[in-house]
């Protein structure tokens, strides 16, 4: 069974972000640890970190189409507190890789710029900064469908 289009544009994100490496050209490499998730199931082990996660969808109907508006949510973890440089560094990254293709490949109409936020956190006696990114993604799908 063909995966939703839903479905396959949260791929797609992932595997955008998961391109984030200053060997393609960012100034970091928080794209080596992306998974879909909450910054809640982070591990000291596994940070520095992206997760990235859907978090709402409005549907209108259009014609015979529904034109769907994804809310989503991008976080980034790094143990300590990051530098402000480093919090610009990756924030930047976020906004490029997401330029790339706002369609991604066809399977959207466009992704928004991003808002974002940051903050320290301490997790247990781990110090955690965290960025958070949120952001729409606008689709469209025949008729009762995502």
């Amino acid at each position: 069974m063909a995966d939703t289009q839903r479905q396959q544009i949260m791929t797609a994100l992932g595997a955008r972000l998961a391109t984030i490496r200053v060997a393609n050209g960012y100034r970091t490499d928080i794209g080596a640890n992306v998974s879909e998730g909450y910054i809640g199931e982070m591990t000291p082990a596994s940070l520095p970190a992206v997760l990235y996660r859907d978090i709402s969808q409005k549907t209108q109907a259009e014609l015979s189409r529904h034109r769907h508006t994804l809310g989503v949510e991008i976080g980034i973890a790094i143990e300590g507190v990051a530098p402000l440089p480093t919090i610009r560094a990756a924030t930047d990254d976020i906004h490029k890789a997401l330029g790339v293709d706002i369609t991604f490949g066809g399977l959207a109409i466009q992704i928004d710029p991003p808002s974002s936020s940051w903050e320290i956190n301490d997790e247990g006696g781990q110090i955690i900064t965290e960025i958070r990114f949120t952001t729409t993604i606008n689709y469209r799908t025949t008729e009762w469908t995502t």
